[in-house]
């Protein structure tokens, strides 16, 4: 049963993840991936890089690669900070704004559907499990 558990366990996953990634970024019609999405919006919101890397739990070689992906799609601008060389200050394009707009609205319809079909009292329920397999993976 374990072995049967443990393929069930890894299928799933990855279901999950491909279903993310082609309803949010990898479908014909979507520009970015779900990484890009959530970067494009931390800059939005006036976050560091770092509290964008943080917050979405991905490296600096990561954030690297998304952000020269957005640099060559032209979504955003890159310049150093001229205080803090250290810095990067990213701002979004227009063809930047317009893209994180259009996956907003398309990830919102989404998102409603999957409410009304799942009920707000399960989605919280199942982001408690997935946020303790989080705890308990990230160890």
């Amino acid at each position: 049963m374990t072995a049967q558990l443990k393929t069930h366990y890894l299928h799933t996953m990855l279901q999950f993840k491909n279903l993310l990634n082609g309803r949010l970024g990898s479908g014909e019609d979507r520009k970015i991936n779900l990484t890009e999405f959530l970067i494009l919006q931390g800059v939005v919101d006036k976050k560091t890089l770092t509290e964008i890397r943080q917050e979405i739990n991905v490296t600096k070689a990561a954030i690297s690669q998304n952000l020269t992906s957005l640099r060559k799609k032209e979504y955003i601008t890159q310049e150093k900070d001229e205080s803090n060389r250290r810095q990067l200050i990213i701002t979004l394009t227009k063809q930047g704004q317009v893209v994180l707009q259009e996956t907003n609205e398309f990830f919102d319809q989404g998102f409603a559907q999957f409410l009304q079909q799942m009920g707000q009292k399960e989605l919280l329920e199942m982001l408690k499990q997935m946020e303790r397999m989080i705890d308990i993976l990230g160890k």
